[in-house]
């Protein structure tokens, strides 16, 4: 939720904040008329994004998370959770639990990584419009915050209710 309301109040109060910190976050003047594309915007946060993803599917996932994951460690990835919730998406990427071996396979988690990838990317786009309504930027951030609140309270539901009676 903090970079949502980093990213809102940066860009719609932007002369507020450069009013409060002269200099220090050089964020353009609302007013002016806006002349990046949208290849300028999304094309910066991507090559973060790619080389993000390329240090943790072929650095921390191939020597260290591949390994972990229910039932045979405790600690859990986004990646085993989305296998272990989705059959579809786990048969898509080829997942197998049957064996720790199997579980274990890289091609499946680099099809994941794939996948992720698309849809951060995808995302990633449809920020652009964000830029140019107020509304649509601010409904967005309502959404997740709902969103985020809603999952992160039924998480700690369940913890709560089930997995503390053990």
């Amino acid at each position: 939720m903090t970079p949502v309301s980093l990213s809102w109040t940066l860009r719609w109060y932007a002369n507020d904040v450069n009013k409060a910190f002269p200099g220090v976050f050089d964020l353009p003047d609302p007013t002016k008329p806006f002349n990046e594309s949208i290849g300028d915007i999304v094309v910066p946060a991507m090559v973060f994004y790619f080389i993000w993803l390329v240090i943790y599917h072929l650095g921390y996932m191939l020597f260290v998370g591949r390994y972990l994951g229910n039932p045979w460690n405790k600690y859990d990835t986004l990646y085993f959770w989305a296998m272990q919730e989705s059959d579809a998406f786990a048969n898509f990427c080829g997942w197998d639990a049957s064996t720790p071996a199997t579980r274990a396979r890289m091609i499946p988690i680099l099809k994941f990584g794939l996948i992720h990838a698309f849809f951060v990317g995808l995302v990633t786009a449809i920020t652009y419009l964000f830029w140019f309504s107020f509304w649509l930027h601010s409904f967005f951030a309502l959404g997740l915050f709902v969103s985020v609140s809603r999952n992160g309270s039924l998480r700690y539901f369940e913890m709560m209710t089930t997995k503390n009676n053990d």
